[in-house]
């Protein structure tokens, strides 16, 4: 009875270590010598960008964190987007978003740095930070983005699915 018991325990243990394994990205050596992180982030940040081009704000707001949402409305995060835009088009009358691209960032190295360098209204603990990542949102002409804006986004996992405990729209560097 014990032995059975036992081997309960065990396979689901290794169900449960199996789980969070698959949460977790996935690291490889890089070419310069120092780990890099192969994201799994991207079709989430993609799915975001695509999504505020479209003006599709439930599906992209329902992507960010209960903490974020506690501190900006939907409303809010539209309006940062749409005064961006506003003024785009305000030197460009033409200009109309027409692709997304997805772009990895470096993660600040403390909260501190964040705070300084971010307008973070809620910050995370750094142990739950997954990615730091851009979508870009803009014109692109002959497949090349020629304007646009980028949403600014810190990736954060809640049960194994990636969601933005910051967004910040900035102009496209």
């Amino acid at each position: 009875m014990r032995l059975v018991v036992a081997c309960v325990w065990l396979f689901a243990l290794v169900g449960i270590a199996a789980t969070c394994a698959s949460c977790m990205p996935q690291i490889a050596g890089g070419d310069n010598g120092h780990e890099e992180r192969i994201t799994t982030y991207d079709p989430a940040v993609r799915k975001f960008g695509e999504a505020v081009m479209k003006g599709d704000w439930p599906t992209a707001y329902a992507m960010t964190t209960p903490a974020f949402q506690a501190t900006t409305s939907q409303v809010q995060l539209q309006a940062e987007y749409d005064k961006l835009i506003a003024d785009i088009v305000k030197d460009d009358p033409t200009f109309k978003p027409n692709t997304v691209q997805v772009e990895q960032g470096g993660l600040p190295s403390s909260e501190a740095e964040a705070k300084d360098t971010y307008d973070f209204k809620t910050m995370p603990p750094k142990s739950q930070w997954k990615a730091w990542m851009f979508a870009e949102i803009g014109e692109a002409v002959q497949g090349t983005m020629e304007r646009g804006l980028e949403a600014r986004v810190l990736v954060i996992e809640e049960q194994c699915q990636p969601k933005f405990a910051h967004v910040e729209f900035g102009y496209q560097d």
